[in-house]
């Protein structure tokens, strides 16, 4: 493939050099003159270990070429790669001047070129920037119809120092298309970035391929943090805080797993709570701050509260949950977000029935009868007997199982609950359930509204 990378710095010199290696004629463009005649003299722009001898190789080859004229760069070549710097302003947020004026002047030379264009952004840019910047200044500038420029999102997670490692032995490869589409450019990409991952490309949305390299990097911040609170606690209670950490990572079944990472419902029960506290405590009898972990619960208590007012904002008074232990197959219903969901809604009024299988109040015991007792204390006259009986009160129906008997009814029902999905496969939604008489064949009813709900996944 002919491609034109903008920019030269650490992405864009490492990308040059592993394309030109896998046999693609790279065309070089950046406003420094200085980059420019190293990349034509066969010199990389950084110091990264292996790029010496990739970028000279390249050059010899003649597959690696470096221009200051952009527009003659784009005329060459079918695709544009833009790794442009977005450095942090002063505000926090990311410079975009660059990737603005690449978009710019990419757009402006297209206006000449008949053909084709793709272009991918690698750059590290807000979520929205494609939609919102890139796409309409390549529209805009070049006069040109959507079906002749084609606009991906394919972040890069090369870190320095073993950059090449990186490129050549990725994690995975995600591609942003539209609505996360595969699309027209899709072959073109897949044969571009996927054959270091066996051709395995992740197709999301441009805003979610966005989101998705700046939520890397901060999970990889909040593991240092972490490991170093962690470092700090068990040395001020004289342990060895690395060992303790390679324990904590051996456990690949939970702890470096995906579970707990889905979006859905806060923590709760009679476990991570209490053991978070005592750490906390712990912590207040060494005098240590552990911004992190102490900013747990401040974080769990604000997504209760942001959960609270979702199913609030449904303006409706007659409301059925489905589950109340804070999991499903147990009756622990110690610290339970959905006991603090149902207390706070039956204090301002609302008309709550619960259907949980789990629960049987004469059997409660110890702990967890006197929590219920405390929190609920009318919690008998608030359940019911079986999904049929919350399905009939429910204006508004609160999913908190990703399965259960109240889901497979609804999908069977002729009445039309509003949805509160909180743990389902796809993010939270308001919807109504279309009865089936009045379904069209074969299709799903269409989300009303978008809510997005962020919290620790299946406990």
């Amino acid at each position: 493939m002919r491609i034109s990378i903008f920019g030269l710095g650490y992405v864009g010199c490492v990308t040059a050099g592993c394309f030109a290696r896998d046999g693609h004629d790279v065309l070089g463009v950046d406003v420094a003159l200085s980059k420019v005649k190293r990349m034509d003299s066969g010199l990389p722009t950084v110091v990264e270990p292996g790029l010496d001898e990739l970028i000279a190789e390249g050059h010899r080859s003649s597959k690696i070429r470096a221009t200051t004229d952009a527009p003659a760069a784009i005329l060459a070549t079918d695709i544009s790669i833009i790794c442009v710097g977005t450095p942090s302003a002063a505000n926090g947020s990311l410079d975009l001047t660059a990737v603005r004026q690449t978009a710019r002047t990419i757009g402006e030379a297209l206006r000449n070129k008949p053909e084709r264009h793709l272009v991918i952004n690698r750059s590290t840019v807000p979520a929205g920037t494609a939609e919102t910047f890139i796409l309409p200044a390549l529209l805009g500038r070049s006069g040109r119809s959507r079906d002749a420029i084609g606009l991906a999102v394919v972040p890069e997670f090369l870190r320095e120092g073993c950059a090449i490692a990186d490129y050549y032995n990725p994690p995975f490869v995600v591609a942003g298309g539209p609505e996360g589409e595969r699309g027209a450019d899709a072959g073109a990409i897949e044969a571009l970035f996927g054959p270091v991952v066996g051709g395995r490309v992740h197709w999301v949305s441009y805003r979610e391929a966005e989101m998705l390299k700046a939520l890397c990097n901060a999970f990889h911040a909040m593991k240092v943090a972490f490991a170093n609170e962690v470092g700090a606690l068990c040395a001020s209670l004289s342990m060895r805080g690395r060992a303790v950490m390679e324990q904590l990572v051996a456990d690949r079944k939970l702890n470096i797993s995906p579970a707990y990472l889905r979006p859905g419902l806060p923590f709760g029960g009679s476990c991570l709570p209490k053991d978070l506290r005592m750490i906390l405590n712990l912590a207040h009898q060494s005098y240590l701050d552990l911004p992190l972990l102490q900013g747990i619960l401040t974080s769990n208590n604000t997504h209760l509260a942001r959960t609270i007012e979702a199913i609030k904002a449904a303006g409706c008074r007659r409301i059925g949950l489905d589950g109340l232990t804070f999991k499903s197959g147990t009756d622990d219903l110690r610290e339970s977000p959905l006991v603090l969901i149902a207390e706070h809604l039956i204090g301002k009024g609302y008309d709550l029935r619960i259907y949980d299988p789990d629960i049987v109040t004469t059997c409660l015991t110890g702990a967890n009868r006197r929590y219920i007792e405390e929190h609920l204390p009318h919690l008998s006259s608030r359940l019911v007997p079986t999904p049929e009986d919350l399905l009939e009160h429910a204006e508004v129906l609160v999913y908190t199982r990703e399965h259960s008997a109240v889901r497979a009814l609804v999908e069977d029902s002729s009445r039309n609950p509003l949805i509160i999905d909180l743990a389902g496969d796809t993010p939270s939604v308001f919807r109504r359930i279309v009865p089936r008489e009045k379904r069209a064949p074969r299709r799903r009813p269409a989300p009303v509204a978008l809510l997005e709900m962020v919290g620790a996944g299946p406990q």
